[in-house]
């Protein structure tokens, strides 16, 4: 998978989280939320809720339990 910012039609839609890019606000994570038929974003950190975001990108492995 492309460590690079994709289209956001590229996005995964299955509860993964994932980094989103959302103008004016950059960059927050979030996911895809189709649960009880109220599908859309749900970001963590953009509170305007009809932001939309345009791009995406996998979330980086997290640090090894010694690191």
């Amino acid at each position: 998978m492309s460590n690079e910012w994709q289209p956001i039609e590229t996005s995964p839609r299955n509860h993964t989280r994932i980094l989103l890019f959302v103008p004016p606000y950059g960059s927050t994570t979030g996911h895809w939320d189709c649960l009880f038929g109220d599908d859309g974003w749900n970001m963590h950190a953009v509170l305007n809720k009809s932001a939309e975001p345009t791009h995406w990108m996998p979330l980086p492995d997290p640090p090894k339990e010694n690191e």
